[in-house]
């Protein structure tokens, strides 16, 4: 039996790959061929609605970030000295 020798340094490549990529690619298509085009639309605006909704929560969470704490509720934080900040005291 001959073996076709394929390049080691790409995974998953060769003609069982391609193969196994076409077969998937045509899949997928017969499969959204099932199912009528006013699935597609709503699935479609339904996918934008969910991303409206993760925006809207993420600028409230920057909102919420951009707000500061009276300075009176600030709590002063040492830093550690870096490397270089020690090697020149040595």
């Amino acid at each position: 039996m001959v073996r076709e020798v394929t390049d080691r340094t790409k995974p998953f490549s060769g003609p069982f790959w391609d193969h196994l990529r076409a077969a998937k690619k045509e899949a997928v298509a017969a499969f959204g061929e099932l199912l009528p085009p006013s699935f597609h639309e709503h699935r479609r605006a339904a996918r934008r609605e969910v991303l409206l909704a993760f925006r809207s929560l993420i600028d409230e969470a920057l909102e919420r970030l951009e707000e500061e704490a009276p300075p009176s509720q600030r709590i002063p934080v040492k830093s550690k000295p870096t490397r270089k900040a020690a090697e020149s005291k040595a």
